[in-house]
């Protein structure tokens, strides 16, 4: 699993809005091509994406290559690293609250990594598979993701799954 920010910090950039921005088309005909399967911000956790189908959030581009770690761990046959992973994009826009922001990604996460079997050194930033600065605050705090990590291991954790009702809430 990958875990992603927005960097956009624009009043009302949360998971509804990004939702209604992803794969749509921009310009000149041209339609994005960038999801995650989850998008988080303070009030929800939206899945965009089935855990079994592939979501563009994590691939290497010219001036940002793939990893040794994507290279020798994550990829298989050339396939993009997207073929592997989960991504998790949390929001940050300005008018949201980031301890609550932060606190719903933890809880998928957690989820996530019990229901595909992971550990939790499969828990990954987007610096971890491509050097992109991303998320900025994990990269530059050194946090490595570290501290939803050790949030995810918690022993105080409840075992639990998303609630369906709720429009895709866990």
């Amino acid at each position: 699993m990958v875990v992603h920010y927005t960097a956009n910090y624009s009043r009302g950039a949360d998971a509804i809005a990004h939702f209604n921005c992803s794969n749509r088309t921009i310009r000149n005909g041209r339609i994005r091509k960038a999801s995650a399967h989850y998008m988080v911000d303070d009030e929800r956790v939206l899945q965009l994406v089935p855990d079994t189908e592939v979501a563009f959030h994590c691939g290497a581009v010219s001036g940002l290559p793939y990893t040794d770690l994507a290279n020798n761990v994550i990829r298989e046959n050339g396939l993009s690293a997207n073929e592997f992973l989960i991504g998790i994009e949390m929001c940050v826009n300005v008018d949201g609250v980031w301890g609550k922001t932060y606190a719903h990604t933890v809880e998928p996460d957690w989820w996530l990594v019990a229901k595909h079997g992971l550990g939790l050194d499969q828990l990954y930033r987007h610096y971890d598979i491509t050097h992109k600065l991303c998320p900025k605050m994990f990269v530059e705090a050194r946090r490595c993701g570290r501290s939803s990590k050790t949030m995810c291991s918690s022993s105080q954790r409840q075992k639990r799954q998303p609630n369906p009702a709720g429009g895709g809430r866990f």
